[in-house]
């Protein structure tokens, strides 16, 4: 389906993440050297104003998606318009990084 259709999405974002003590050749983090504990990655904190048109866009509820698919959390959103604005922030619930939101219709 095209997404104003949608009943279902899932919204990722991917600003600067590493693995906690990586090493670098240098400041520019372009060579890594050693990628550290690949199962601990660091997310910077970003903040990322969304406006996703939708065809009703206050049947929507938006969610916090943790890394293994279960909802953490829920983000306040507005309508403007046509379309669902809200802040895709990537500091979640109890400050855990938050990289997915899943977009469903109510």
């Amino acid at each position: 389906k095209e997404i104003p259709a949608s009943s279902r999405l899932l919204l990722t974002r991917l600003g600067d993440t590493q693995y906690r003590n990586a090493t670098y050749a240098d400041a520019t983090r372009e060579v890594l050297l050693d990628k550290g504990l690949a199962y601990r990655a660091l997310v910077k904190n970003a903040d990322t104003r969304i406006r996703l048109k939708l065809k009703d866009p206050a049947a929507y509820d938006i969610h916090v998606i943790d890394s293994a698919g279960k909802r953490v959390g829920r983000v306040d959103a507005t309508i403007d318009g046509d379309a669902l604005a809200f802040v895709f922030a990537t500091r979640g619930p109890k400050n855990q990084a938050s990289i997915a939101y899943e977009i469903v219709r109510k």
